[in-house]
């Protein structure tokens, strides 16, 4: 599943997951503003969004990326409290940032506080299959990112959980969605573009790039699955949301 086939398939669960025009929505962990591109599609330019992240950098990226928007990007303590003037919002959404908080329960009741009655929770996470397969080089690249995962102290198996945490968080049950990411033989995929892009993240993690030998990778795993007949499952893209009950 390469980055436009992510976008589209988040895109098509915030949809069904009932995000409306003209919303006013919280991007938890926005990071550089990716997800919020998806929103705006959704809600249009009566819509409003307010992206939080701990990194400035990404902050910064994000509000170049949405210049002119009803955007506002702010740093904020992604386990903590929200500030209490950030309001109220129409859906609260977040991918891939529940997996590097250290109690996404407690993060989750914080965030319900800022929820509006009939308003919108909505978190993707993933779960990376763990099971070895026939395919060597492709369960090798698989142990990359479990290490780098690992060093960055986050989950590679949070998309399990989002039924239980949403729950334990005192939401009502979620709608689940999840979606797997498949490279079948004589197919290319999208796993070494997904390795270049965490080089850097790797190598801190203790990998070494010639270990890695990413010139040669993206061949090098086409022909493992075209010589072994095999298709590679890597990740499962899982989505879960659920509605507020309008009496709060």
């Amino acid at each position: 599943m390469n980055y436009e086939e992510g976008q589209a398939l988040t895109l098509r669960w915030l949809r069904e997951a009932g995000l409306a025009a003209g919303a006013h929505v919280l991007d938890v962990g926005c990071g550089p503003g990716n997800l919020a591109r998806l929103v705006f599609e959704q809600i249009g330019a009566g819509g409003r969004l307010v992206g939080i992240d701990q990194n400035e950098a990404y902050l910064a990226q994000a509000r170049d990326q949405h210049a002119g928007r009803d955007a506002t990007f702010l740093y904020a303590d992604l386990a903590g409290d929200l500030p209490a003037d950030i309001g109220t919002f129409d859906a609260i959404i977040g991918r891939r940032v529940l997996m590097y908080l250290p109690d996404p329960v407690a993060t989750l009741r914080h965030l319900a506080v800022h929820l509006r009655p009939g308003g919108i929770v909505f978190f993707q996470e993933f779960i990376l299959f763990d099971s070895p397969t026939m395919l060597p080089l492709h369960d090798r690249v698989r142990s990359w990112m479990v290490q780098m995962l690992a060093a960055e102290q986050a989950s590679s198996q949070l998309g399990r959980h989002l039924p239980s945490l949403f729950l334990q968080a005192g939401l009502p049950a979620p709608v689940v969605r999840a979606e797997a990411d498949v490279a079948s033989p004589g197919q290319p995929d999208s796993l070494a573009d997904r390795i270049r892009f965490v080089l850097p993240r790797l190598v801190e993690a203790g990998i070494s790039a010639a270990e890695i030998d990413l010139d040669t990778l993206a061949p090098r795993l086409q022909a493992e699955r075209d010589t072994l007949g095999q298709a590679w499952f890597g990740e499962l893209a899982v989505a879960a949301w659920a509605k507020r009950g309008e009496s709060g």
